[in-house]
């Protein structure tokens, strides 16, 4: 899957989104991708375009992405798309959640 995944790794940057890392999962053809903390709106906006981004790049290779959750199937993880959310200190940037 390697370049699959540096392709949409640079594609990514190239559109100003704040990946943090891209790797395999659990299960066959399971990848996650995690960004930088930004604020609301703006990991909004950033999910609708790397959604579309991951979707044009994959049909452009001849692959099919999807965010659908997968079953569970015996030997293999389940997955689903989620979210991790932050809280910090507008003023000194410390970390609320974990202080």
């Amino acid at each position: 899957m390697q370049p699959i995944l540096s392709t949409l790794a640079e594609t990514y940057e190239s559109l100003g989104l704040p990946l943090r890392s891209i790797e395999n999962e659990y299960g066959p053809g399971q990848v996650e991708c995690t960004f930088n903390a930004q604020p609301a709106a703006q990991a909004a906006d950033d999910f609708l375009l790397f959604r579309t981004a991951t979707r044009q790049v994959c049909r452009r290779h001849g692959y099919l992405a999807t965010f659908m959750c997968k079953p569970a199937i015996e030997g293999y993880c389940t997955n689903g798309w989620h979210l991790h959310q932050s809280l910090a200190d507008s003023s000194t940037g410390q970390n609320l959640v974990h202080a």
